[in-house]
Parts: C-alpha cells; structure tokens; sequence
C-alpha cells in the first residue's frame, strides 16, 4: 500500500510538471477548445470553499555546537553534542476557508485561511554526544566507542498547541485542450494553470507533565529518571515564503472531474522562539532559531458536481518544510548570548482532505 502511495504521488507529481512545461514551451492559447464557449472558465466570477483536513502532524529542530578540547581525556577538538527536540502525533482537523476570483479570462487570485487545535502530542527531547572518530571516557567509568548521536539524556513531555497557515496565490491559465470521444458524449476537458503564491505557516507547541527517561549522567548532570514538575514551555515555528507550481483539472463528464496540485517554495524563511519556563537562567525568550528552507506542497481529489454550483471533493494533501544549516541565539538572564548551530528544522502535515464548494 505505501509503495502504490508512493507511486501515485510521483506520478501526479511528473504529471503536473509535464504539462505545465507544455504551456510554458508551446504557450498555448485560451480559445475556444470547448464547444460551449459558456464553459470556457472555470467560474464566472468567484469560487469559495471550505475543506477539513484530516492531518497527520510533526515537527522537530537540532541544535549542535563544537565541544572544547578541554573537555575531554585525552584533548579532542572534533566532538559534537546537541539536542534534538522530535514532536509527533500532532495530529487535528485544520478548518480551511478558501475564496478565489476570477479577474482575467485565465488569471484568477485565491485567498486562503485555515487554524485549529490539536492535542495529545508527545514530544522527545534527546541530548546527546557525537563523535564518530573518538574513544571518550566520561563519568562512572564509562567508555564509548565512536559514539554516533547517542543519547546522554532524554526526557518525554506530553504537548499541544494551534496550527495556522494562510496564503494568496495568483493562476495563469497556459494550457487548455478537450478531446471528444464521440459526436454523442461529452468532451474529456484539461487545463493547466501556472500557481505562484505567498504563504504563511505557524505551530505553536506547549510542553507539559516531562518525565526524564534516560539519565545515566555520563557527561552533564542530568536530572534523575522520573516525572519533573512544573513544565509549561512553549516553542513557536514560522515558516513564510514564495511558492511556485501547478495547478491541473481533468473534466471527465459534467458531473465529474480530478484536481491536481503541486507547489515548490524554494526560497522559504523560517523562525522559531523557545521559551523554557524551568530554565532560571535563560531570558524571555529564551533562544531564537533562523534559517532558509524548501517547501514541497501536494494535494489531488475527485470532484463531484452534485447539484447546480455546487461540488464536493475528496482527496489527499501533504505540505513538507525543511531547513538546515541555520542558526541558534540563546539568551541568557544576565544579558549575555550564545550562538550555535541549528543544523535542521522539520515540518510535516499530510492526511484526508474533504471539501465544500461553491462557484459562480
């Protein structure tokens, strides 16, 4: 089933890309393909509808930073510790309200919104030491042998928070075409649009009821295995961008019709905010996190025509933003900062989309 997934996904994908090279190439004309010219847009003047996404969600961030010489037996100038902060199950229905003119013949501007809460997440919190290269021998006697990202601490903390994201976007008609099976039946209608858009994306996660689940004080003092009271931390991920893609729509009858969908933001900005609530010596907040990512955006549903302007979809929708190479400022209470390494930032949502919608 996830190898069909995957194929299916990779195929709309080159599906998409291929005709909208067409148009770009061939810079096909919108006349009159269709015999009811009536037809020709795909809304008179303005589309609105409102979708539930099923979605499936997770986030992470990694931070590093060089270890001084100084502390190892023997001095050793090439070892990495960090954290990795790993959120999953961040799963909810997000409300999305969606309304899209129609301004040109072939350019249309979509307004997009859609939030909502999402609760019972976990979140992983592992400190850990590499140094793929290196004997190290720590406290208690322990000695490990190149270690690769291991863990000298970890603790789990239950989370929730909202999930945002908003957008405007701008099609291009640049392809159209219809082939008739028969004098009798309807035309099978395709049209590509050229997408290019400016979106916005936020998470915002509270941390709660930690549990320290690893401490086998190797390195630093770690708190001891157990519950830890107190926690109420919060972290905020931002995401914003240009994105750029291809929109397709194949009318099979006048009843029926698929949607296809496919965005790249390759020049995607990112923030994030953390504030530690049981950490006295950090600042309110407490570090801040800045980079440039990508976004790889996908959605495809079946459209039914099931009365007058009215239709209803069902499909499939993913949005995956990555990062790297960024850069960490923590801030302490005395005024100080520290900068270091945040070498990746995650976001993934994917999961059922269903929809209402209305054209005139």
């Amino acid at each position: 089933m996830i190898f069909f997934c995957k194929k299916f996904i990779l195929a709309t994908i080159i599906h998409l890309i291929l005709f909208g090279v067409i148009g770009i190439f061939f810079n096909c004309p919108a006349y009159g393909y269709y015999d009811d010219t009536s037809q020709e847009k795909p809304f008179k003047i303005i589309k609105t509808k409102i979708r539930r996404w099923y979605t499936s969600g997770s986030a992470l961030f990694q931070i590093s930073f060089l270890t001084p010489s100084s502390w190892w037996i023997p001095p050793a100038d090439n070892i990495l510790s960090g954290s990795t902060l790993d959120y999953q199950k961040m799963n909810t229905v997000l409300n999305l309200f969606s309304a899209e003119v129609s301004i040109l013949k072939g350019f249309s501007v979509e307004f997009e919104y859609g939030d909502n809460k999402f609760s019972n997440g976990k979140c992983f919190d592992h400190d850990w030491i590499h140094a793929p290269h290196n004997i190290l021998y720590l406290l208690n006697d322990a000695v490990w042998v190149q270690p690769n990202y291991r863990d000298f601490s970890e603790s789990v903390s239950e989370i929730d928070g909202t999930t945002k994201l908003s957008s405007i976007n701008m099609y291009f008609r640049i392809y159209k075409n219809s082939l008739k099976k028969s004098m009798y039946e309807y035309n099978i209608r395709h049209t590509v649009d050229l997408y290019l858009g400016y979106g916005w994306h936020e998470e915002k996660i509270r941390m709660f009821n930690g549990y320290q689940t690893l401490s086998p004080n190797v390195f630093l003092p770690t708190p001891p295995v157990g519950p830890f009271l107190g926690l109420n931390s919060t972290y905020k991920m931002n995401w914003r961008g240009l994105r750029i893609g291809f929109r397709e729509q194949s009318q099979f009858s006048k009843v029926l019709s698929m949607n296809g969908k496919f965005a790249i933001g390759p020049f995607m900005i990112y923030n994030g905010e953390g504030y530690w609530n049981l950490r006295s010596d950090f600042a309110n907040p407490g570090f801040i996190h800045s980079s440039k990512g990508v976004l790889f955006e996908l959605s495809a549903d079946l459209e039914w025509n099931f009365w007058k302007e009215f239709q209803c979809n069902i499909g499939y929708m993913s949005q995956f933003y990555s990062a790297k190479s960024g850069v960490d400022r923590t801030f302490f209470s005395d005024g100080t900062q520290v900068e270091t390494k945040l070498e990746k930032v995650k976001t993934t949502h994917k999961g059922l989309l269903l929809s209402l919608s209305w054209k005139y």
